[in-house]
């Protein structure tokens, strides 16, 4: 990866080994995967950043290409309120070598608000659509579609560990 001096720009080219994966899939001899980070930091309080992967993680017989984007940005608002705002969209063929592609996409959105100085509580809210069941496999017709929703709450026990309280639904 490389910083600018000025701190405001980070870029990162990964090759990788498939989607998630830390080993190459068996059968899977081809072209690596490759994945890509920008992020952007116009100031402390702003955050911007497109993350991407391009690839395979299946054997040769099967070879499907999939296409990832991750977009988030993040918003401190003042010094108690913060937002996260996401989304991350995926392509992956529908068979080896197709032109059609199966599509899943999440939006999310984070509000936090710091109650005091070791203690943030915060709300989620998350609608993920995987209708081509690519990811999340359900065989049924419509494939998986869900809202999330969550509370929280945080308490830093030190700089670098955190206790979390966290209650969370789920409607399919």
């Amino acid at each position: 990866g490389f910083t600018s001096k000025n701190n405001k720009w980070y870029t990162a080219a990964l090759i990788l080994n498939g989607w998630q994966r830390i080993e190459r899939v068996e059968g899977n001899s081809g072209a690596p995967a490759f994945g890509t980070q920008l992020t952007y930091k116009p100031n402390p309080e702003v955050t911007l950043n497109y993350s991407a992967y391009a690839g395979s993680d299946q054997p040769d017989s099967l070879k499907k290409m999939r296409f990832f984007n991750n977009i988030y940005g993040i918003f401190q608002l003042n010094t108690k309120i913060g937002i996260i705002a996401g989304l991350d969209v995926g392509l992956e063929q529908s068979a080896k070598n197709s032109r059609d592609y199966y599509r899943w996409y999440a939006p999310g959105i984070i509000v936090k608000y710091r109650l005091e100085p070791k203690i943030i509580l915060a709300a989620r809210g998350e609608y993920y659509a995987d209708p081509d069941n690519v990811v999340v496999s359900t065989g049924t017709v419509h494939g998986f579609k869900t809202f999330g929703f969550s509370g929280n709450i945080d308490y830093r026990i030190s700089p670098l560990a955190v206790c979390r309280l966290e209650i969370r639904r789920f409607k399919a």
